[in-house]
This record gives structure tokens, sequence and C-alpha cells, in this order.
């Protein structure tokens, strides 16, 4: 470990106290250390600031150009994003009919997974965003059902019960683990797809292309076809579909917004989102 160089991704998101442990190990085997992140972007849920603080102390390299995105028009929303200028984001979205609006949230869930389902990507490259557990969870279940009924997911299912809930998992069914595990070599927020379930023992290929076997008892994980936005931080997906609830802020939206490669589609239901259409009517008018 002596002398060597230390580069930390989505620096942003690291805790507090785990700056303070990283500081000890960089002083004592006298490392050089980079640390590469967006203060703009969600920051850690324990005690954070650390890294803007960084920035602000010991100055910083910014990086322009966006690449994660195909279209031009894309790169230039991914911008607007960036620089927390939401309305001229959601601007250019719609008029890449980007935007999708129903009545409410359910209409909105509904509409989702039904555009989710046509989509020509594969069910590994694409992934259903939102901020809520509860609407995960939701969403999970609707696309597991839809997979079903359709004979995507076919054979044995296994079922499982995690803090007083029931879950179901075949083969075929994509995960994401909620906790690094050192043995298996994976980390938190890692998604995988199930390439065969019993009792004892799933085997789970990573989207890294790693194959892992373990205990489905000792190992946290669930559904990974929709996610929270704090997993997905960092993350580049051809075919995001972002469900919009009234409870977004600016990081979340910035990080939501940004994770497409090719494709991206904004949910929204009208009854929690009418300062966008307000805003949006009101530079019509103007212009």
């Amino acid at each position: 470990m002596q002398n060597r160089l230390i580069v930390v991704d989505e620096a942003g998101m690291v805790g507090t106290k785990a700056y303070t442990e990283l500081f000890g190990v960089v002083r004592n085997n006298n490392c050089q250390l980079i640390l590469a992140g967006d203060e703009k972007q969600l920051a850690s849920i324990e005690r954070g600031g650390m890294f803007e603080m960084l920035s602000n102390i010991f100055g910083s390299h910014v990086l322009v150009n966006i690449r994660r995105q195909s279209e031009n028009w894309s790169r230039e929303a991914a911008m607007k994003f960036a620089e927390s200028n939401i309305l001229s984001g959601i601007t250019l979205l719609r008029q890449n009919n980007c935007v999708k609006f129903d009545n409410t949230l359910i209409d909105s869930m509904s509409k989702l997974v039904y555009n989710w389902s046509l989509s020509k990507f594969n069910t590994h490259e694409k992934l259903v965003i939102t901020v809520r557990n509860k609407d995960v969870d939701i969403l999970n279940s609707s696309i597991r059902s839809l997979l079903k009924a359709n004979g995507t997911l076919q054979g044995k299912e296994y079922r499982r019960s995690i803090a007083g809930r029931k879950e179901s998992y075949m083969a075929g069914d994509r995960i994401v683990f909620q906790k690094s595990d050192k043995d298996l070599q994976i980390q938190n927020s890692e998604f995988a797809t199930l390439t065969s379930v019993n009792k004892n023992e799933f085997v789970a290929k990573t989207d890294a292309g790693k194959e892992v076997s373990f205990d489905p008892s000792k190992i946290q994980f669930k559904h990974g076809y929709a996610s929270t936005v704090y997993k997905v931080q960092g993350a580049s997906i051809k075919d995001v579909y972002v469900l919009h609830n009234g409870v977004s802020n600016i990081s979340s939206s910035y990080v939501a917004m940004t994770r497409h490669i090719e494709n991206l589609q904004l949910h929204c239901n009208k009854e929690s989102t009418r300062s966008i259409n307000s805003s949006y009517t009101k530079v019509k008018v103007l212009v």
C-alpha cells in the first residue's frame, strides 16, 4: 500500500467518518489521493459535506465535456440539470417527447411500466428510477408480474420472507445487492441477473460479468427492475424511466435525469407536478 495513488469516485457520497479513516490510510502510507465527484449531486446519507469543503479549500479541476448521452440535445439537457437549471432541462425533454403527463401517480406508474415493456432494449439495459422506496417496491412488483404474464420469467420460483415481507425470485430476475460483501466481491448497489435459484443457493451474473453464488438467507438484495436514485448515482444505463412524484429535489433530479445513454422518459402526474406545468405555460406565453 506504500506510495500508491488512491482514486475515489463519487467522492461526494462519502461520509465524514469514512473520510477520516481514508485520510489516516493516506497519511500513514505516504499515498496520493484524488477525489472525483460532483457536489451538486447527492451527498452521503451520513454526516457529509467533506468533498465540497475540500474542493473549496484546495480547488478542483472541472470536467465540462459530457460523454454519457449519445445525442447532442440530450447532452445539452444534461448540462442544464448540472447547472441546476431544471426548467430549461425539462423544456428540452418536452421538446423531444420525453415527458409523459398523467392525472394520478397510479396512472403514471401504469404508463411507465407499459412503455418499459415496449422498449427495444434488453431487460438488463433498462432501469426505472424514483425517489421513494415504496414506489420502487410497487414498480418492481408490477414489472415482475408483467414478465411472468408474458412468459419472460419461467420455471421454478423461490419465495423468501425478509423484514416481514414475502419476496419471490426466479431465474432471469433482475436484482440489486444492498450491502457489499468482501468474500463474494460484490458492492452495495451492484446490479445482477439471477441465472439459477433454489432454497440454499442463488447464482447471479453481475452487470460487470462476474458470476457469484450465494445463500439467499445471508445476503441482502432485492428486485432490481426499479431503484432509488441514490443507488444509481454514477451509473450509465441505456434506457431510463424516471418516475417523478413531487418529492424530488435539485440534486436527485440532476442525478436521475443524467443516467441514460440513449433513451430517457420522465413520467409525471399532474397533481404532484403543477409547478412544472404552470412554469412551462409561462415560458410558452413569454416566448
